[in-house]
């Protein structure tokens, strides 16, 4: 990789066991949301809500929806039916694509799972975008914390809540990003970040 600048806008962390905010979702959508997708919107309101422009979008999620499709696969060996909007929202990308239909942000998104490297592969996959870019990192399980940030390419205007990183390549020899080392780099308790495939230095 080569060094580069980039700004990360509002990087967040939501704790695993907060609740979460969903009072700009119409109450019968908010009732239609999965954990996971509950998890996504209020992640990504909390980034993105006052932006005016559409931004590409890298979800990340390592076990994706799996307990809806358990209790779908369930349904089905029972009743040999399932409910085609539970379907519907079943699938691995079902959170972006449902709140880029709600933000009627018609940028393209990208849905990541990579087993213990799906933070590292992700956010590399959202560093290397020329656009900006909604990086969300969530998990149905009330032990995982949801994590986000809007990377900017450097020189984009932003707002005072943005900071410039310096980006450069990783080191081969670090191990799997878990998302404890992540939380601190974006609360701002740590200044570095190091995985395997990039590093990145708050300026």
């Amino acid at each position: 990789m080569n060094e580069t600048v980039i700004q990360l806008f509002r990087p967040t962390v939501i704790p695993h066991d907060a609740t979460v905010q969903l009072d700009f979702v119409p109450p019968l959508q908010r009732r239609r949301l999965s954990k996971l997708q509950q998890r996504y919107f209020a992640m990504a309101h909390q980034i993105t809500a006052e932006l005016t422009q559409d931004y590409r979008v890298v979800f990340a999620s390592q076990d994706g929806e799996d307990d809806l499709t358990k209790k779908l696969v369930a349904t089905f060996n029972d009743e040999h039916d399932v409910s085609p909007m539970r379907f519907s929202t079943s699938v691995y990308n079902a959170a972006p694509g449902l709140y880029s239909i709600f933000t009627k942000n018609k940028a393209s998104y990208s849905a990541i799972a990579a087993a213990s490297e799906t933070l590292d592969c992700s956010l590399l996959e959202a560093l290397i975008a020329e656009e900006s870019t909604l990086w969300v990192y969530a998990e149905e399980t009330n032990q995982t914390p949801t994590l986000g940030a809007l990377i900017l390419p450097d020189g984009v205007p932003a707002p005072a809540d943005t900071w410039r990183c310096k980006c450069m390549a990783g080191d081969p020899t670090a191990a799997d990003l878990t998302t404890d080392v992540l939380s601190s780099f974006l609360l701002g308790e740590t200044t570095t970040l190091v995985t395997r495939y990039f590093t990145l230095v708050r300026l």
